[in-house]
């Protein structure tokens, strides 16, 4: 019901759902991401994961400025000696790293599909198109450092770019 209420595409069954959001993906060149849709505070949420790539392309921070006034910004300052820590830790251990999950706003909703139901958390597909942009709530910090280290990590080798975040 609450899905319904948020003007989430219901479908008769996962698998519609699912055809559905990689026809409209196909159709508006965008990328259709399996995700988990549930709510929160009253608050529609997804959980999904994005490759860095994808978070280096999509997603920005507006950090406040130092001194400045924080409310004029979505982020806090940035903590530049943070940041290179980050970084330094994700190129050096590039094989056997893990971070936390980013927490991301989008002032538009993307077209969600959902399987029809009375579910309080179900799996779902989020069609994002490339003028889709997310803001940063929470991990600016592990953001502005995996674009850092993506800088160092392009070899032939490397699958950095391709490892995801939730």
């Amino acid at each position: 019901m609450f899905f319904a209420e948020l003007g989430l595409t219901q479908h008769d069954s996962l698998t519609a759902a699912q055809q559905a959001a990689s026809e409209a993906a196909s159709a508006s060149g965008g990328r259709s991401f399996t995700c988990v849709v549930f709510h929160q505070g009253g608050r529609l949420m997804l959980t999904t994961a994005f490759s860095n790539a994808f978070l280096i392309n999509h997603v920005v921070a507006e950090p406040a400025t130092k001194g400045g006034n924080p409310r004029m910004a979505t982020n806090r300052p940035v903590d530049s000696a943070h940041v290179r820590a980050i970084g330094k830790y994700l190129v050096e251990n590039e094989q056997n790293y893990i971070l936390p999950s980013l927490t991301l706003n989008v002032r538009s909703v993307p077209a969600i599909h959902v399987p029809r139901g009375n579910f309080a958390t179900a799996v779902g597909f989020v069609v994002i198109g490339d003028e889709t942009k997310f803001s940063v709530t929470d991990g600016q910090h592990r953001l502005a450092a995996i674009a850092k280290a993506s800088e160092s990590l392009t070899g032939a080798d490397s699958t950095f770019m391709s490892d995801s975040i939730s």
